[in-house]
């Protein structure tokens, strides 16, 4: 799969990322940090636990690093459970729902990365 395919597949700007960071080359290296990137792990982690603070932290970061790779459907994801976590930290009954479409994204977006 080439890079331009990864970003059609993962739903981002693969002009935009490549003209903001230089090259091909760049961004192939960068984008590949993703699969040692903790935060999605430390989120499922803390939502495991409860730990709403700890969740929207990693959900936060990992929305980041998404808005910085313009893999824009991810950042979606991370984005909408930040906003779930940061308004219902008490209650985080609409967390799961939230987790589980970023879940879906990030799996698929990590699979189609193992393949690049």
């Amino acid at each position: 799969m080439t890079l331009r395919e990864f970003y059609e597949k993962a739903g981002g700007d693969y002009e935009d990322v490549c003209s903001r960071l230089g090259s091909e080359e760049v961004v192939r290296s960068i984008v590949k940090m993703l699969l040692t990137d903790h935060n999605y792990e430390r989120c499922k982690q803390a939502l495991m636990t409860g730990d709403a603070d700890a969740a929207f932290c990693s959900a936060h970061a990992l929305k980041g690093i998404c808005m910085n790779l313009d893999l824009r459907r991810l950042q979606e994801k991370a984005a909408d459970l930040t906003e779930v976590l940061r308004a219902n930290r008490r209650d985080m009954k609409k967390a799961p729902a939230a987790f589980s479409e970023l879940q879906s994204c990030y799996l698929d977006t990590i699979d189609a990365l193992n393949t690049l």
